[in-house]
């Protein structure tokens, strides 16, 4: 096996986008509001925090994936934070149309390399 330091590990490309999001921690009753993306890609979500959260934390998520658009219920789990309370999280347990709509949405956008993508 090769050392990959440095190197990029994400395995699936990532597209820069503002879409709010409503998330709560599971086992919470409090959600968390206000809250922005910085990228999102067929696997993930990159999501700044009022606060850091514990690897492997557990969050339910609630987002529109743009203007119009029907919104994604996720789960996810953070796969890494900073101490700015900048997390990624990482799906698993997303509807299968919902996955393929990211998808295609992180897609369009490689290939055409759009703006970001800002939801008010």
């Amino acid at each position: 096996m090769r050392a990959t330091s440095g190197a990029e590990k994400r395995q699936a490309p990532r597209m820069p986008v503002e879409w709010p999001v409503r998330a709560r921690v599971m086992g919470q009753n409090e959600g968390m509001t206000g809250l922005r993306s910085f990228n999102v890609s067929k696997g993930g979500l990159g999501l700044e925090l009022p606060e850091p959260l514990e690897r492997d934390t557990v969050l339910k998520l609630e987002f529109a994936p743009g203007e119009g658009e029907a919104e994604v219920h996720a789960y996810a789990f953070v796969a890494w934070s900073t101490a700015k309370g900048q997390v990624g999280l990482r799906f698993f347990g997303i509807g299968e149309d919902d996955e393929n709509r990211i998808a295609d949405i992180v897609e369009r956008f490689m290939l055409g390399r759009p703006r970001m993508v800002t939801v008010h």
